[in-house]
């Protein structure tokens, strides 16, 4: 039994604010089990967010959303400064630590903004979500999306779940891809079983968006960039978590069918060629019988040899 798989993702992508620039989806996908909670324990994602926070808060603002703090000014201008400043310098190390990987869906944006270039990132996600379940060996994999309110968020909200729908059409593949990818969640952000994995996507989202837009991935107000340091430290380590469909051709479960092929054809060649010097053994083996044979008769003849010589020297 395979392993299940949750991407979260913000439907409505991010869009560069120059218009030749790219429309960008961005998904993040963890182990089912290390971002929900089983029914007696609480998930590791969650404990260690909450870990986090409590090192550098008070225990009343510890349940306050991890992005929130970043994002929200109503919740960080409330945060003391000092605490704020060791909240985002040891960000970059959380992020490390965190198992997910990252898939992502780029194009350029069309002008014209049709609804076309919406369609073709978001099928190019899910095919990427469905290629990574696939070949990490996984059982099947939902997608979780953060409820939003708005008229328009609701559009792109419908929009994403009537490709989702159609996604065996869409996605063209030969499988039966609604096996493979079978679940689909709207949750607020709130919501205990996936609201971890809510929070650490917007915040990872806004990092993308302020780096695609050539901004640096932390807001000053959060800290000076002379504490921060010149460098984007989330965006470097998130570049270790993107998933290339390249990386892995094959999946674990082909690499052992070719292993026990292998094994199977080396053992082959092993009892051919144990067969080889078998044979070969016994032909050196009826060889040395012949050599012994052929030493014996020349010592016989040998022997036989000196008694006529013997006999010959008498006689004269």
């Amino acid at each position: 039994m395979g392993k299940k798989y949750v991407m979260f993702v913000d439907e409505r992508g991010i869009r560069s604010l120059d218009k030749s620039g790219n429309f960008s989806m961005v998904g993040l996908i963890f182990e089912y089990n290390y971002c929900i909670d089983l029914k007696n324990s609480e998930c590791e994602l969650k404990r260690k967010l909450n870990e986090y926070k409590k090192e550098s808060f008070m225990e009343s603002d510890s349940n306050i959303p991890i992005d929130s703090i970043i994002l929200e000014d109503k919740v960080y201008r409330n945060v003391d400064k000092a605490r704020m400043n060791e909240f985002v310098s040891k960000l970059p190390t959380l992020i490390s630590k965190l198992r997910f990987k990252i898939i992502s869906s780029s194009i350029k944006q069309n002008l014209s903004e049709t609804e076309d270039s919406y369609s073709i990132v978001t099928k190019r996600l899910l095919k990427k979500f469905y290629s990574f379940i696939t070949k990490n060996d996984g059982e099947s994999g939902g997608i979780v999306i953060e409820a939003k309110v708005g008229n328009r968020n609701c559009s792109i909200m419908q929009n994403f779940f009537d490709i989702y729908n159609n996604r065996n059409i869409n996605l063209s593949e030969q499988d039966n891809v609604q096996n493979k990818i079978n679940t689909f969640i709207v949750s607020d952000k709130n919501n205990k079983i996936y609201g971890s994995g809510i929070e650490i996507l917007n915040i990872i989202t806004n990092v993308f968006f302020r780096v695609l837009n050539g901004n640096r991935e932390i807001n000053e107000e959060l800290i000076s960039y002379i504490e921060y340091g010149n460098r984007d430290k989330i965006f470097s380590e998130l570049k270790h978590k993107v998933y290339n469909d390249l990386e892995i051709g094959i999946s674990r479960t082909q690499l052992q069918a070719i292993s026990h092929n292998y094994i199977e054809g080396f053992n082959k060649e092993l009892k051919l060629l144990k067969e080889q010097l078998k044979l070969k053994d016994n032909r050196i083996k009826e060889k040395e019988k012949e050599i012994s044979e052929l030493t014996s008769e020349i010592k016989l003849l040998s022997k036989q040899l000196e008694r006529v010589l013997v006999n010959r020297k008498m006689i004269i």
